[in-house]
C-alpha cells in the first residue's frame, strides 16, 4: 500500500477517532431527545382541535368525537387527552367572584387519529335549569406540544335534555326556519377556513345538531363589502334560491368532523362567506369567516428548537478537534514517533496533509453522523421532515466550524509538542468559548450607550465578533436559517440590525481563511521543525 494511503488510514482508524464519532452519534440521539422534550412541553400555534360533543343530562353519557391535527400540515396527531367536566352554578354570579363548582370529574385518554370519547357520569338531570353551565377543560398533549382550551355546552331546542356544543376558530348556532321548524337553536357549527402556502384552502367543520338524521350542504361565496377580520352571521333567515346562485357549492357534512377542500377560485379572499343548509332548508348557518393564513410550519419550531439545544453539543465538540490534533501531531512529536514515519518514503508535506486531511474527514463524517442520527430521530418520532436548505445550512455550521478550529489547532499541534500544547489549545478553547463572549460584554458596558437600542447594539457587536472566531461560521448559519425562514413566510424571526453584519461573501470568506491560514501558518512551522523527542 502507499505510506502516504496507509498513513492516512490509520489516521482514520485510530480509537480516538472511532471514539469521537460515536460520541458525534450520541449526541445526536441526546440532541433529538431534547428537541422532542422541548416540543412536547411547549404550546405551538399549529396544534387544532376541532370537535363536537353532545351531553345526555338524564342518561349522564358524555360523547366527544374529534381530531387533533397540525394545522400547517393537516396531519392527525396522537396523545394523550385530559380533561375535567364540570358543573358550575352561575346564578347570582358577580363579575370577580369565583364561580361555584358543583360537581366535576377528570379523566384522561390516549388517542391516535380520531379522538373519540364516550363516558357515562352519571344522571345529571337535578342540574338541568339555566343556573347551571356545563364545560369541558382539556390539556392535549402531543408530540409536537401542547393544546389547551374549554368546551361550553349548550341546550338545544329538539330535546331539552341533550346539550350540545362544538370546538373551533369560528362558532356558530344552527338556526331553524319557522316555517318549518319553529325559531331557536337547533345545534352549534364551528368552521375553520385554512390556507396554506400552495394557495390551496381547506375547511374543517364541526356539526352538532342532536336528533337531525338529515346531512347539510355547504355553499360558499365571495364577500361583497370590507369587513373587519372577524366572523358574523349574515341573515337570521334562511336563504332563498336565488340567494344560494350566488354560492358555490362544495360538498356535503353531517354530524362529527367534516374536511373538504374549497375551490381554487377563491384562495385570494380573505373572507369568506358560507351557507350550511339542510337541503329539506329545516336548519342552517349563514355568516362570514375569516381565512386563517398560517405563517410558518411547525417544522419551522423544530428547527428553531433543534438550533437552540444543539448549542448545548457543538460548545463542547471543538474538545474532540482538540484531542484529534494532539494524538495526530503534537503527542507523536513529542515521542518521536515522527521520525519513524518520516523513515519511509513519505515527505514530511504528505504527512503534514494526510494528518490534516484524515481530520477533516473526521470532522465532515462526525458532524454528517451528528445531525443525520438527530434528524432521523426528529422524522421517525415526530415525522417532521425539514427542508433542504436547513439540512444544508445546519451541516455547514457545525462541520465548517469544527473544520476551522480543528485548523487552528492543527497549527498548534505543528509548534508545540504533548503537554505545552495541550495547555496552550485549551486555553483558545476557552478564549473562544468564554473569554471572548465576556470581551464584548466587557465592550457593551463602556462603549455602548444605554438606550432603547442597547440590546440591539450588543447582538450586532456580538455578530461583528464572531468574524474574529474560528467557530463564528456556526452562529452566522443559525442566523441565514432564520432569515430563510423570515423571508419565506414574512415574519420577524433574525434579530434587528444584524442583516448588514452578516454578509454572506464575508462570512464565506472569513470561514475559509480560518481553514486556510492556520493550516498554512502551521506547515511553516512544521516544515522546519525539530520532530525528535
Amino acid at each position: 500500500m502507499n505510506p502516504v494511503l496507509y498513513d492516512f488510514k490509520r489516521g482514520i482508524l485510530r480509537l480516538s477517532v472511532v471514539v469521537a464519532i460515536t460520541l458525534f452519534i450520541l449526541a445526536g440521539a441526546g440532541l433529538a431527545y431534547m428537541t422532542i422534550q422541548t416540543m412536547v412541553g411547549t404550546k405551538v400555534p399549529y396544534i387544532e382541535l376541532v370537535a363536537m360533543s353532545t351531553l345526555d343530562i338524564e342518561t349522564g353519557v358524555l360523547d366527544l368525537e374529534g381530531i387533533v391535527f397540525d394545522i400547517s400540515t393537516m396531519k392527525e396527531l396522537g396523545g394523550v387527552f385530559e380533561y375535567r367536566f364540570t358543573v358550575t352554578n352561575i346564578s347570582g354570579f358577580k363579575v370577580g367572584a369565583q364561580p361555584v363548582v358543583v360537581w366535576s370529574t377528570r379523566d384522561s385518554v390516549r388517542f391516535s387519529g380520531k379522538l373519540n370519547i364516550s363516558k357515562n357520569l352519571g344522571s345529571l338531570i337535578k342540574y338541568n335549569s339555566s343556573e347551571y353551565l356545563y364545560s369541558l377543560q382539556y390539556n392535549i398533549t402531543t408530540y409536537l406540544g401542547l393544546k389547551s382550551g374549554e368546551i361550553h355546552y349548550e341546550r338545544s331546542n329538539v330535546n331539552r335534555s341533550i346539550y350540545c356544543s362544538t370546538s373551533g376558530s369560528y362558532s356558530f348556532h344552527v338556526l331553524g326556519s319557522v316555517e318549518t321548524s319553529g325559531a331557536g337553536i337547533f345545534g352549534k357549527a364551528s368552521l375553520m377556513f385554512i390556507k396554506f402556502s400552495n394557495s390551496t384552502i381547506k375547511v374543517v367543520i364541526a356539526l352538532c345538531t342532536p336528533l337531525a338524521k338529515d346531512s347539510f350542504e355547504l355553499y360558499v361565496g365571495e364577500v361583497k363589502t370590507a369587513r373587519p377580520q372577524q366572523a358574523f352571521y349574515i341573515t337570521t333567515k334562511p336563504p332563498s334560491l336565488d340567494e344560494l346562485k350566488n354560492y358555490t357549492l362544495v360538498g356535503t357534512v353531517t354530524n362529527g368532523v367534516n374536511i373538504l377542500d374549497v375551490p381554487q377560485n377563491f384562495s385570494k379572499v380573505t373572507q369568506i362567506a358560507f351557507v350550511l343548509i339542510q337541503p329539506s332548508k329545516t336548519l342552517y348557518v349563514q355568516g362570514v369567516v375569516p381565512v386563517m393564513q398560517r405563517i410558518g410550519t411547525t417544522a419551522m419550531y423544530v428547527v428553531f428548537s433543534l438550533l437552540g439545544q444543539a448549542d448545548v453539543f457543538t460548545r463542547f465538540f471543538p474538545i474532540l478537534m482538540l484531542y484529534l490534533a494532539y494524538v495526530y501531531i503534537a503527542k507523536p512529536r513529542s515521542q518521536g514517533a515522527l521520525e519513524f514515519v518520516l523513515a519511509r518514503p513519505v515527505t514530511r508535506l504528505e504527512l503534514y496533509l494526510t494528518r490534516l486531511f484524515a481530520g477533516i474527514l473526521v470532522v465532515v463524517v462526525a458532524s454528517a453522523l451528528f445531525y443525520l442520527v438527530a434528524i432521523a430521530t426528529i422524522a421517525t418520532i415526530m415525522g417532521i421532515v425539514f427542508e433542504s436548505y436547513t439540512y444544508i445550512m445546519m451541516y455547514l455550521g457545525i462541520a465548517v466550524s469544527l473544520m476551522a478550529f480543528y485548523s487552528l489547532c492543527y497549527a498548534l499541534s505543528a509548534a508545540l509538542k504533548g503537554g505545552r500544547y495541550l495547555a496552550v489549545s485549551i486555553f483558545v478553547y476557552i478564549f473562544f468559548t468564554v473569554i471572548i463572549q465576556i470581551i464584548i460584554s466587557i465592550v457593551a458596558i463602556f462603549a455602548v450607550k444605554p438606550g432603547p437600542n442597547f440590546v440591539e447594539n450588543i447582538t450586532k457587536l456580538s455578530y461583528q465578533m464572531a468574524y474574529f472566531s474560528p467557530l463564528g461560521f456556526n452562529e452566522f448559519s443559525k442566523y441565514f436559517t432564520m432569515k430563510y425562514y423570515e423571508t419565506k413566510y414574512g415574519v420577524g424571526f433574525t434579530p434587528p440590525g444584524v442583516e448588514d453584519i452578516a454578509n454572506p461573501v464575508l462570512v464565506g470568506v472569513s470561514a475559509i481563511a480560518w481553514i486556510v491560514i492556520p493550516a498554512l501558518l502551521g506547515w511553516l512551522v512544521f516544515r522546519k521543525a525539530n520532530l525528535s523527542s
